[in-house]
């Protein structure tokens, strides 16, 4: 049985799925995304987020 990389990945959880669709991704990406992917932006979003707290209260 011959395997591909994409038969290892991972799933997108619901946590990622609800907190893409906070973010304003929309469904037919999200439908797309890998758990990696999913992360990935959601990881940038955060450091986004952040980077702005920081200099929004100099």
């Amino acid at each position: 049985m011959n395997h591909t990389r994409d038969d290892d990945a991972l799933e997108i959880t619901e946590e990622q799925i609800a907190a893409l669709r906070e973010l304003g991704v929309p469904d037919a990406e999200i439908d797309d995304l890998s758990f990696d992917e999913a992360e990935a932006i959601l990881a940038e979003r955060r450091a986004e987020r952040e980077d702005a707290g920081r200099f929004g209260d100099a």
